[in-house]
């Protein structure tokens, strides 16, 4: 609607320089007096676009967008470097999951050998310390050693 009423404003503000001239027709005073009007907005348009397409108009907005440009690559970098962080702390706490599931394998390998060899010892130093009445073991294990070299040298 605003561009129909500018249209319409500007054709009542323009005066045809041609009108009333004694050489000239009404046809071609009318297409002359176009051809005025037109001239005159190409006038209007260039004023209006000369401060967009001047050198020092582009060479801001070229400095401007290398400024964005960096910013732009350093937020990319720093988000790259915060995924590879997450990456790099989850796969930590995998290892170290993996880690306690395997000391935990161990620990019942260990509870389960030492339960069902427990009572059954051979000469061999081997200790139960840590596991349910281990020094008892240990203890008799050290008598039965002791009298066993006794009498080999009786």
């Amino acid at each position: 609607m605003s561009s129909a009423r500018d249209r319409e404003s500007a054709a009542r503000s323009f005066t045809n320089p041609y009108t009333g001239h004694r050489l000239l027709n009404s046809t071609e005073q009318e297409v002359l007096g176009e051809y005025a009007r037109l001239a005159g907005t190409i006038k209007r348009i260039s004023a209006l676009s000369a401060p967009l397409s001047s050198s020092q108009m582009h060479q801001q907005l070229l400095t401007d967008l290398r400024v964005l440009e960096r910013k732009m690559g350093l937020v990319l970098t720093l988000f790259k470097a915060s995924v590879w962080a997450l990456i790099q702390s989850q796969q930590d706490e995998m290892e170290a999951q993996q880690a306690r599931e395997e000391e935990e394998g161990q620990q019942q390998q260990q509870q389960q050998y030492g339960y069902v060899s427990g009572n059954d010892y051979d000469d061999e130093d081997t200790t139960m310390t840590g596991m349910g009445g281990g020094q008892q073991q240990d203890s008799s294990r050290y008598t039965r050693n002791s009298m066993a070299d006794q009498s080999q040298y009786h």
